[in-house]
């Protein structure tokens, strides 16, 4: 009788071991998944910010050179028809 239960338990503990080692695979596949969906994340950030920074250091390059050219070439208070001009009028495009 006590070797029905032992051949039982070992089933058992057998069955918990295999549950155990898919387990641990099915985890492990998992965090490789994860770990390479973090790398690309990271790439596809590092592409946006490194975008972000040359799109404002172009903003700043724009603003500069506008203030440059309004400084070398103020714009008149009026033109010729008495209408006043506004800033789009120098604007660089």
């Amino acid at each position: 009788m006590a070797s029905v239960y032992k051949k039982k338990a070992a089933g058992k503990l057998g069955d918990i071991n295999l549950k155990m080692t898919e387990q641990e695979e099915e985890f492990a596949g998992k965090a490789s998944q994860y770990q390479r969906e973090m790398k690309h994340l990271q790439r596809l950030l590092q592409d946006k910010q490194e975008t972000l920074d040359e799109v404002l250091q172009q903003k700043s390059y724009t603003e500069n050179t506008e203030m440059l050219f309004i400084v070398f070439f103020p714009p008149p208070k009026y033109n010729l028809t008495g209408k006043e001009h506004s800033m789009e009028d120098y604007r660089c495009s």
